[in-house]
């Protein structure tokens, strides 16, 4: 082939021929080599949006979880709330009840009225006859002004 150039075009042109040639060569080397790299580079830019991709569906799982926290945090408050609610409500009424409980004491302690402890006043019984005696002796009508036996 080189023959044939040398033969008709000279050697000028046998030395572009060869330049062309060689300048063939290496792009053929540099088209090699860059389309290695393009390979390398869309196989990673592949992984790269396979990895995006499971960052975005995690990302959509923790947004997820996350709003799930907020309305069950949102639920829990609602009940710490109406528990608050409630204590207050109970430790109302035990602090009316102690005083009410204090109030029934003092009440309890003064001296109960005089016919109330007449009631309460009652001989010793040895018999069945002696307690029926007693309690018709005991509940019969008396005028007002009149005071009742002593027993």
């Amino acid at each position: 082939m080189f023959t044939f150039v040398n033969k008709y075009f000279g050697r000028a042109a046998a030395a572009v021929f060869l330049a062309c040639m060689a300048v063939i060569y290496v792009l053929t080397l540099k088209n090699d080599l860059l389309a290695e790299k393009n390979k390398s580079i869309t196989l990673e830019r592949n992984q790269f949006q396979q990895h995006g991709v499971a960052l975005y569906q995690a990302n959509e799982h923790h947004l997820a979880v996350i709003k799930r926290n907020k309305k069950l945090n949102a639920k829990l408050m609602r009940k710490i709330e109406n528990g608050q609610q409630q204590l207050t409500h109970y430790t109302a009424q035990i602090n009316t009840l102690e005083a009410s409980n204090a109030q029934l004491k003092a009440w309890s302690d003064t001296d109960l009225p005089r016919d109330i402890v007449r009631l309460q006043q009652h001989p010793a019984f040895n018999r069945t006859e002696d307690y029926e005696q007693w309690l018709s002796k005991r509940f019969t009508l008396q005028p007002a002004s009149i005071e009742p036996p002593d027993q």
